[in-house]
């Protein structure tokens, strides 16, 4: 296990509850370049006290997100056991999720320019990557400093009106530094 995967795996934003266990239990398996070991499906289970099918739906979830590529390398039958490759260069899904940042520059312009100082729209407007979480209605930001949480905070109820205008399913904005990598 390489200690780099801990800190990879603190910062992934888009997983929760056994699907997270799960990607944490192979982020322990996997040596510094993301590779495990051939995983049996038992030990996976065992591990992370999750019956054989949540296991096999959390794993292709993490696959369809983009943080887990199954390397197939079976014993007798395709599931007995696998390797897998973690991507370490991910810290947010893939997909569907990436088209919101369409949705934050709707909802950046349907802000009038007196609701909100110029210098908090220039910040925001500089937003690396955007992803709506969609099933908690949580719009995730992810920046390069931590300025933009002070001025999401300020900025807050406008934000919100914008989403309400746009028709846009949030809940609550949340503000990530992106991971610095080496």
């Amino acid at each position: 296990m390489a200690w780099e995967n801990y800190g990879w795996a603190w910062n992934v934003v888009g997983v929760q509850g056994s699907e997270y266990v799960l990607l944490m239990f192979l982020a322990n398996e996997a040596n510094s370049k993301g590779l495990t070991p051939l995983l049996k499906i038992e030990k996976i289970m065992r591990r992370c006290n999750l019956s054989r099918r949540s296991v096999f739906e959390h794993i292709k979830s993490l696959e369809a997100k983009g943080f887990v590529e199954r390397k197939r390398k079976w014993a007798k039958a395709p599931w007995d056991a696998n390797a897998f490759q973690i991507d370490l260069q991910r810290f947010y899904p893939k997909g569907e999720y990436k088209d919101a940042a369409k949705l934050w520059e709707e909802i950046l312009g349907t802000i009038p320019a007196d609701e909100m100082k110029t210098e908090d729209f220039r910040i925001l407007r500089r937003v690396s990557d955007v992803f709506l979480q969609k099933n908690a209605r949580v719009l995730h930001l992810v920046t390069a400093t931590d300025v933009y949480e002070e001025v999401i905070l300020q900025n807050l109820s406008v934000l919100k009106k914008a989403a309400k205008v746009v028709g846009a399913p949030i809940r609550r904005f949340e503000v990530f530094r992106k991971p610095f990598l080496k």
